[in-house]
């Protein structure tokens, strides 16, 4: 007898797909399997499965077998973003930076915050329902700070004379300047105007930019009233000792220049105007004064640093009366130097064709006028050791008559071109002053009518013999020895 056993339950197996959460993620696939006989196995694998469909088959220990097919759905597509950096317009500012998402699932959000921020580089996250996440980055550029700097053509400026104000950099919206008595807006980097004294003080420069950013500086200016001196001098060629005065015979005969000589040839290469001398014009009525203020002529008054006297530091063309004195364009005012600050300097008085004076200290000048009478001894005058003249008395910066102090007469060589330093001599060499009267005038009594380098006396004509010859003066300076010799005693 056999007896035949039951067979075992059926096989079974049922295959649940699991869900791919992110993009290019896996799932797995959930198996239950049951029946048969002894152990069940299955086949393939059900773990970190892309998207398809997979048959599973579940097989006992005696080879049966079942099979269950599951498919896992595709994934979500991936999540993205991207991130624009916004513009801070003015350093220290803040900006924006415009984050778009997409893909994922479900909603997406983005950490951290994108607005307010200052410079630098930030990295964003969106996160989309199921966790999945896309990371982009944006740097926000920190304008540089907006700076101005101003200079001006002098912190020290003259009244009357102009101010200008330079601020870097140029090329912005506006430009604002806030001063005493100034308030200027435009779109120039430079500001230029004419001050007066109460234009000293604190300037406030400030620009703004076409982003609307802003800067400011200051600048401090000192307006000063010039530098005033009322010299007195004598000059030997014009001066009669019986009245004290010179004479005044080239205004009387209309022959004094209405602007000054000594921008012009032949003076203009020994005659140096520096800081705001050059070009002085004298009015008709000035030269209509007559007595002892009228004018006799044109000098060339020198301010020469307190440091060292062989730099000219400023120069005026001023005019010179009857009694000496040394006034301004105005016939009476004392010589300005608009453009010096107040300070201590030698003081140099020259003319055209008598040897120039320089005082041997340094004179305190400001826009008080200071007093300096050289036609008297009181007052040293610079000499130099090695450049005494030959014989005496000719050996000082001046001569004397009498008791007056006056400037040697007779330069007509512009000696410059000859030398180092202007001097007058009677030689009959070719730079001789009397060879150089004589080559224009010749030996008789011709006469060179005119305003003359040639006119040592200042009396409108040059001759070399007759009625009040120029020789003579020569002459009378310097004496008659072709040895004899007169040094200017000025630094040139």
């Amino acid at each position: 007898v056999a007896t035949i056993a039951p067979a075992p339950s059926a096989v079974t197996i049922s295959a649940t797909a699991g869900t791919i959460l992110c993009n290019g993620g896996t799932a797995n696939v959930t198996l239950v399997t049951g029946g048969g006989s002894g152990t069940i196995t299955t086949a393939p694998a059900n773990t970190n499965l892309t998207a398809g469909t997979y048959t599973f088959t579940a097989t006992d220990a005696n080879g049966c077998s079942k099979t269950s097919v599951a498919t896992i759905a595709p994934a979500p597509s991936a999540v993205t973003i991207s991130a624009t950096a916004g513009t801070i317009l003015c350093n220290g500012g803040t900006a924006n930076v415009t984050l778009v998402t997409g893909g994922g699932a479900g909603t997406i959000t983005t950490v951290p915050a994108a607005t307010n921020l200052s410079g630098g580089t930030y990295v964003f996250t969106a996160t989309d329902a199921n966790g999945c996440t896309a990371t982009a980055s944006a740097t926000i550029v920190n304008p540089a700070l907006l700076t101005a700097t101003v200079t001006a053509n002098s912190t020290s400026i003259a009244t009357g004379a102009t101010l200008v104000l330079t601020t870097t950099p140029a090329g912005l919206a506006s430009y604002t300047v806030a001063g005493p008595s100034i308030s200027n807006t435009g779109t120039s980097n430079v500001f230029s105007t004419s001050v007066t004294p109460v234009n000293s003080g604190v300037y406030t420069i400030s620009v703004a930019n076409t982003n609307g950013c802003t800067a400011s500086t200051t600048i401090t200016i000192i307006v000063f009233a010039g530098s005033k001196v009322a010299i007195k001098t004598m000059l030997s060629g014009p001066y009669d000792a019986s009245t004290g005065l010179m004479w005044d015979s080239l205004r009387v005969k209309g022959l004094i220049p209405s602007t000054e000589p000594y921008s012009t040839a032949p003076y203009n290469t020994t005659y140096m105007h520096v800081n705001g001398g050059g070009g002085e014009t004298v009015a008709p009525s000035v030269l209509a004064v007559t007595g002892s203020n009228a004018i006799v002529d044109w000098v060339f008054v020198q301010l020469r640093s307190k440091l060292d006297s062989n730099i000219v530091v400023a120069t005026r063309s001023a005019l010179i009366q009857r009694d000496g004195d040394v006034v301004d364009v105005d016939g009476v005012s004392p010589v300005l130097f608009a453009n010096s600050i107040p300070d201590n300097y030698f003081i140099s008085v020259e003319h055209r064709n008598h040897l120039g004076i320089m005082t041997k200290g340094k004179y305190a000048l400001s826009g008080t006028s200071t007093n300096l009478n050289l036609t008297t001894t009181a007052i040293p005058l610079f000499a130099f050791a090695g450049r005494a003249g030959n014989p005496a008395p000719f050996t000082g910066p001046t001569t004397m008559i009498g008791s007056v102090r006056a400037l040697y007469a007779g330069n007509c060589n512009i000696d410059l071109a000859l030398s180092a330093y202007r001097y007058i001599t009677y030689s009959t060499s070719t730079g001789g002053d009397k060879t150089q009267l004589f080559n224009v005038t010749g030996f008789g009594v011709n006469t060179l009518t005119g305003y003359s380098l040639y006119d040592c006396d200042l009396n409108g004509y040059a001759r070399f013999n007759g009625l009040n010859p120029d020789r003579l003066v020569i002459y009378l300076n310097c004496g008659n020895s072709n040895t004899n010799i007169v040094n200017e005693q000025t630094p040139n």
